[in-house]
Order: structure tokens, then C-alpha cells, then sequence
């Protein structure tokens, strides 16, 4: 028996003990083997059988198949990530971004507290493709998203607006900071040995917009559209 990721459960967590154990009655998305060996998902219900005695004297187990339902839920799964997500570098897309900045936008405008959008692009991006093959265009994406990555915070936001230029948003009311973190992108490109294979020399040339919140909409604004 295995959680419903495959991972064989431990002693502790084996739901039929835990129902002998205590009593009480659980719910619990497993993967055991079918005839052919291979893991089947399925919706586990235990509920301990308890008589007036006291301790529990057995457990009723209801199997059903989740297959079907797991299937559903991966599809929409992916489908999600195929509409939120760039298929070349896996970093948010345009329609993601769309959606999420008018959220944090509406948010700072609420709360009245300073925010920032950072935009990257390649330089010499067609250069690169018209001299090396998209290939090499493919390989400096990747590795400007790597580099953002290792950049920003796990609350900031960052997305692939479109070839080769990357918008991140942030929660930041100190422009020292902001400027920082933009020396930060622009220092670890030389880093990038995929790029430089690709290309002899290419550099990430950034921009910030980091007013007020009202300021920052029009900015923005003006900038994607």
C-alpha cells in the first residue's frame, strides 16, 4: 500500500491502524496494485467497527476507484499549466500575467504600499537567432529565466510577456533595494554558460517602474498595451 504519490506509507501512517488505534473514522486517496502489478489510485474510507465494550473491534473498509477521477484532475491540471505557462521556458505567460497584475495592482491601490515592475529583455536577441539558429535563441531564453529565477523572492512574480522580454512584479517600498536587485540580474548574466556557448556575448538590459501604486498602474499600463 502506498500514498496516492507511490510512496510507500509508513507504519505510523497506515490509515488502517490509525482507525484501530483511535477510533475514528478517515478518508484517504491511495495507490495499491492491480491484477497486472501496476499502482490503481483509490478512495479509501475506514471506519472502525466499535461495540459497547469499548476498543474498537475491527474496521469496515470501502474501496472505490479514484482512476477516473485522478485522470480528470491531471488533465485539468495540465490543462492550467498550458494556459498559464510558457511552453518554451515554463516561466508564467502573457494571459497569467494579464491576470495577476490587475490583482496586485487592485491590492496595492487598496493598501496604499509601493510596488515594482522590473522589465528584462535579451540584448541582441535577433542577432543571436539570425547568427547562431533559434536553437541558441532557445538556450539564452532559458538561461535568462534561470537567471530571474535565482533573483527574485517566492512571493514576487515573473512571466514571459513575449520573445524575449520578462516582466517581474514586487512588493518593494525601498528604491535602493529595487536598484540592487536589478545590478543583481544584470551581473549574474556572464554566468550563463548555455548563453555563452550560444552566443559570444549577449546582456539583459532592465527597467523598473517603482512609484506609487496609482503611478505604477498607469506606468504599467502604458507599458503593455
Amino acid at each position: 500500500m502506498a500514498d496516492e504519490h507511490g510512496y510507500a506509507l509508513r507504519d505510523q501512517d497506515c490509515p488502517l491502524q490509525n482507525a484501530v488505534q483511535n477510533g475514528v473514522q478517515s478518508f484517504r486517496r491511495l495507490a495499491i496494485g492491480n491484477r497486472f502489478g501496476e499502482p490503481t489510485r483509490v478512495d479509501v474510507q475506514l471506519v472502525p467497527i466499535i461495540d459497547c465494550q469499548g476498543p474498537p473491534q475491527g474496521v469496515a473498509i470501502i474501496v472505490r476507484d479514484a482512476s477516473r477521477q485522478v485522470t480528470l484532475e491531471e488533465r485539468v491540471q495540465t490543462l492550467h499549466e498550458q494556459a498559464t505557462r510558457d511552453p518554451l521556458t515554463q516561466i508564467a505567460n502573457r494571459s497569467e500575467f494579464d491576470r495577476v497584475h490587475t490583482q496586485f495592482l487592485q491590492r496595492h491601490l487598496e493598501s496604499h504600499f509601493p510596488c515594482a515592475l522590473i522589465i528584462c529583455d535579451i540584448d541582441h536577441f535577433k542577432q543571436i537567432n539570425d547568427t547562431y539558429g533559434h536553437q541558441a535563441g532557445d538556450e539564452a531564453l532559458h538561461d535568462a529565466v534561470t537567471i530571474i529565477r535565482q533573483c527574485i523572492r517566492s512571493d514576487d512574480f515573473a512571466c514571459r510577456y513575449g520573445g524575449d522580454e520578462f516582466f517581474i512584479l514586487l512588493d518593494i517600498d525601498n528604491r535602493p533595494l529595487l536598484e540592487r536587485r536589478i545590478a543583481k540580474l544584470r551581473e549574474m548574466v556572464p554566468a550563463a554558460s548555455a548563453a555563452e556557448r550560444a552566443a559570444e556575448k549577449w546582456g539583459m538590459t532592465t527597467s523598473a517602474a517603482a512609484r506609487s501604486a496609482d503611478d505604477f498602474s498607469k506606468r504599467v499600463t502604458s507599458t503593455i498595451r
